[in-house]
């Protein structure tokens, strides 16, 4: 039996702390440990990311009205429904060990919201670039895709949903969670959001939707 260490340690902002040194504990991914504590050391589960309630969020008709009553809206359009499903892709930051490999990890979405779009009542005379309007959504599956990574560790062994109330921060809250804060978690969703099991882009649909810009006038 390989040899154990036992530390007293002291969980704060997420992290473990050995009070005597000061100084933070880090575990390898994968490690497998015990923890001993109080039973009121052990808080109720809390979904990740931010959390809502999917059976309590707003129809089509209630974003419509928000959306026509909101004054920074000039015109807005809808992308797609409410149950629609879209998937983006991420890929972990390396470990620093020399010639280490990471695997692709593709994640399904499922908006809980319809999907708009919206084109500002302050642009101007500039084109407006339609932006997207937050949408209650989550991430409800995920694999690891091995295409040319077959030797790179596995960092999805344990699923949970992740929550947020728009698309560009599910792709953080599902990067943060399952990465921590290593690499660069912010994305597009415009730029990474694949609809359903198409190539078609989010930005691409847009475009496809969307009429096309009228050319300022002089």
């Amino acid at each position: 039996m390989p040899a154990k260490h036992t530390h007293s340690l002291h969980y704060h902002n997420g992290h473990f702390y050995n009070p005597e040194t000061r100084e933070r504990l880090v575990l390898r991914d994968g490690a497998e440990i015990q923890l001993t504590a109080p039973p009121a050391a052990f808080l109720p589960f809390e979904p990740a990311g931010d959390a809502y309630d999917p059976r309590r969020v707003r129809t089509e008709e209630t974003m419509r009205e928000q959306l026509t009553q909101d004054p920074k809206v000039k015109k807005f359009y809808q992308l797609l429904p409410a149950g629609a499903r879209l998937r983006f892709a991420l890929h972990p930051p390396k470990p620093p060990v020399p010639g280490a490999k990471v695997a692709e990890y593709v994640f399904q979405v499922l908006l809980d919201e319809p999907l708009f779009v919206y084109l500002s009542a302050n642009a101007g005379k500039e084109n407006d670039t339609a932006k997207l309007v937050d949408s209650a959504c989550r991430v409800i599956h995920a694999e690891r895709t091995n295409q040319f990574f077959d030797h790179a560790p596995d960092r999805l062994r344990y699923f949970e949903p992740v929550f947020a109330l728009s698309l560009n921060s599910l792709i953080k809250n599902t990067y943060v969670h399952y990465f921590q804060n290593a690499g660069a978690p912010g994305r597009s969703a415009f730029e990474v959001m694949m609809v359903d099991d198409t190539q078609e882009t989010l930005k691409e649909l847009r475009k496809r939707i969307l009429p096309p810009p009228r050319k300022p006038t002089a």
